[in-house]
């Protein structure tokens, strides 16, 4: 089961219900200024609802007792904003409204979920 690692998204704007929906999963792989000019023009030709994704594995139970004196869903949180962050920055300066959300869990089965919800 995957747990949220962000209370709210940000920078959420308001579309009428046809308007689609577009799941970027974040992986720090991707250049995020291609990503960011990809989105910004998608934006500008038809206005979508833009949810970036990042996700977390969590750790291993072997690891998690050598982790008991942290916390890991903060360690966590804290990494998968660090991965969205320059795409963020990116669609902040190019007037792209978004919504971000971090989880904890298989790669799987958060995406299907998140992109199903």
């Amino acid at each position: 089961m995957a747990a949220s690692l962000a209370p709210a998204p940000a920078h959420v704007a308001l579309f009428p219900a046809s308007v689609r929906n577009v799941l970027v999963v974040v992986n720090g792989l991707h250049d995020p200024r291609a990503v960011a000019q990809g989105l910004a023009r998608m934006y500008q030709e038809q206005p979508a609802r833009i949810h970036l994704l990042t996700v977390e594995l969590p750790p291993s139970g072997h690891a998690m007792a050598f982790l008991r004196s942290i916390d890991v869903r903060r360690v966590l949180r804290d990494d998968g904003l660090r991965a969205l962050r320059p795409l963020m920055e990116l669609l902040d300066a190019a007037g792209v409204p978004y919504g971000h959300q971090g989880e904890i869990g298989r790669w799987e089965e958060t995406i299907a979920r998140f992109a199903q919800d």
